[in-house]
C-alpha cells in the first residue's frame, strides 16, 4: 500500500505540474481512496499502510483544502460571515418563541423569529400535530 500511496501522490503531482491538469490530479487520489477501500473490504489493509496513505490524501488537501469543514471559520477570519452558528439551546429558545407567537396569533412575529432561523442556517418543519422539528442546512 505504501508503493500505491506514493504511485498515487507521483500522479497528482504530475498532474499539477502538467498546466494545473486537476482533472488527472484528481484522479490519482480517487484512485487511491477507491484501492484503500477495496483492500479495506478484502482485509488487506493493515495499520502501516494508514500513514503512506495520509500522507497523500494530506498532500491533496494541501492544494484543495476540501477534506476539513472550515469554511465557517475562514468566512468569518474574512469578515465574510453572517451571524455564529446557533447552539442547539439557542435554536430551542427561538422555536419556543415562535411557538408561543404562532398561539397568540402573532403570525407577523411568528415570521420574524423563522427568518432569523432561516438566516442562520435552520430549517423548520411544522408538523400537523403542532410539533415543530428543526434542522441544519
Amino acid at each position: 500500500m505504501a508503493d500505491r500511496a506514493a504511485r498515487a501522490r507521483q500522479e497528482f503531482e504530475q498532474g499539477l505540474e502538467d498546466d494545473l491538469n486537476t482533472a488527472q490530479a484528481l484522479a490519482a487520489i480517487f484512485d487511491l481512496v477507491r484501492d484503500v477501500n477495496t483492500a479495506i473490504d478484502r482485509g488487506e489493509f493493515h495499520h502501516e499502510d494508514a500513514a503512506p496513505v495520509l500522507r497523500a490524501l494530506e498532500i491533496f488537501n494541501g492544494i484543495f483544502a476540501v477534506l476539513e469543514d472550515d469554511d465557517a471559520e475562514k468566512l468569518q477570519t474574512l469578515g465574510l460571515a453572517r451571524e455564529a452558528a446557533a447552539s442547539d439551546q439557542e435554536i430551542a429558545e427561538l422555536v419556543a418563541a415562535r411557538q408561543a407567537a404562532r398561539k397568540t396569533r402573532d403570525f407577523a412575529q411568528a415570521d420574524r423569529i423563522r427568518g432569523q432561523l432561516a438566516e442562520r442556517g435552520i430549517i423548520l418543519e411544522d408538523s400537523r400535530d403542532g410539533e415543530i422539528r428543526w434542522k441544519r442546512k
